[in-house]
C-alpha cells in the first residue's frame, strides 16, 4: 500500500531525475495550470476575433494579424530564451544558486576567494537546469507578449516601400522613417530594458553570494571569472545604449522643440556629428535655418 502512495514531493520518497521532481511538484503543476489557462484564454480570444471577422468577409485579415503576432512573439521569445538562460547557467555554476534562492548566504564563493582566483564550479548547478529554463521561458513570454502588441510594427516592416523622396540631411528615403525605424527602435528599447534588468540582477545576486565586492581601498573587488561575466553584459548594455544615440539622430527631423518643426542651425552645424555629408543646399533646409 505504501509503494502505490509514494508522491515525488512527499519527504522521503524516492528522488528521481530533476526535471521530473520539478515538473511534478505542486510548483511545476501550478505553473502548467497557470499556462494552459493563459493559453484558453488566448485560444477563446482568437476563436472570438476569428468569427467576428468571418461575418465581416475579412477573414484573410484575421489570419494576417495572427501570423504577424506569433511572428513578433517568436522573434521576441527566441533571443530572450537564450540571453537568459545563458547567464543563469553562468550564473549557477560560479555561485551556490540553491543556497541564494533559499534566502541563506552562499557558502561556495567566500570560502575560495579572494585567497584563490579561480572559482570551484558547483556540484549541485544540473539540478536547478529545469528551473533555470522555466524561469528563461516565463522571462521571454513577457517580452513575447510585449512584441505580440507592437504588431503593426513588424507588418509595416515586411510591406515598407519607397517614396522615392528622400530627406535633406541624412539622405534617406521617406519609407524609412515610417516603416522601418519605429520597428528598430522597439528593437533598441527592448535590448536596454533586457540587458539593464539582466546586468542589474547578475550584479546584486554576484554581491549577495559574496563574489562581488566594494571596498574603499581597491573599490570593487570580484573573482576573475565573474568580472568577465558582468563586463560581458554591461558591454552589451553599453552598445544597446549607444545604438539609441544613432537612431535619435534621426528624430530630429520631426521634433517640434525650437521656433521651427524639424532640425534647425543649431541641430545642423552642432548636434549631428558629421555636418559636412548634410546637403545644405535644399530649399527646404535653407528655409528652416533662415526661420531659425
Amino acid at each position: 500500500m505504501t509503494d502505490r502512495l509514494k508522491l515525488p514531493w512527499a519527504i522521503g520518497a524516492p528522488l528521481t531525475s530533476p526535471s521530473r521532481r520539478l515538473f511534478l511538484s505542486p510548483v511545476g503543476l501550478a505553473l502548467l495550470g497557470v499556462t494552459l489557462l493563459v493559453f484558453l484564454l488566448i485560444l477563446v480570444d482568437w476563436t472570438a476575433e476569428l468569427l467576428w471577422f468571418r461575418a465581416l468577409g475579412y477573414q484573410d485579415v484575421f489570419w494576417r494579424l495572427l501570423f504577424a503576432e506569433v511572428a513578433m512573439f517568436v522573434a521576441a521569445f527566441i533571443p530572450v530564451f537564450v540571453y537568459v538562460l545563458l547567464n543563469l547557467l553562468v550564473l549557477a555554476r560560479l555561485v551556490d544558486l540553491q543556497s541564494l534562492l533559499r534566502g541563506r548566504s552562499p557558502a561556495g564563493i567566500p570560502q575560495i576567494w579572494p585567497n584563490h582566483p579561480k572559482t570551484v564550479a558547483q556540484p549541485n548547478a544540473h539540478r536547478l537546469t529545469p528551473l533555470l529554463i522555466l524561469g528563461s521561458a516565463a522571462t521571454a513570454a513577457i517580452f513575447g507578449f510585449m512584441f505580440s502588441g507592437e504588431w503593426d510594427r513588424f507588418l509595416r516592416l515586411v510591406w515598407s516601400q519607397n517614396f522615392g523622396t528622400s530627406d535633406p540631411i541624412y539622405s534617406r528615403d521617406i519609407g524609412f522613417y515610417l516603416f522601418v525605424l519605429p520597428f528598430l527602435n522597439l528593437v533598441q528599447s527592448s535590448l536596454v530594458v533586457l540587458t539593464l534588468g539582466g546586468t542589474l540582477m547578475l550584479g546584486l545576486a554576484y554581491l549577495r553570494a559574496g563574489g562581488l565586492r566594494f571596498s574603499a581601498k581597491n573599490y570593487v573587488e570580484a573573482d576573475p571569472k565573474i568580472l568577465r561575466h558582468l563586463t560581458a553584459n554591461s558591454i552589451l548594455l553599453l552598445t544597446a545604449w549607444a545604438w539609441g544615440y544613432y537612431l535619435d539622430r534621426f528624430g530630429l527631423l520631426t521634433r517640434s522643440i525650437g521656433a521651427v518643426f524639424g532640425a534647425g542651425y543649431t541641430d545642423v552645424h552642432v548636434t549631428l556629428v558629421e555636418p559636412n555629408e548634410l546637403e545644405l543646399e535644399t530649399p527646404f533646409l535653407r528655409h528652416n535655418i533662415a526661420l531659425t
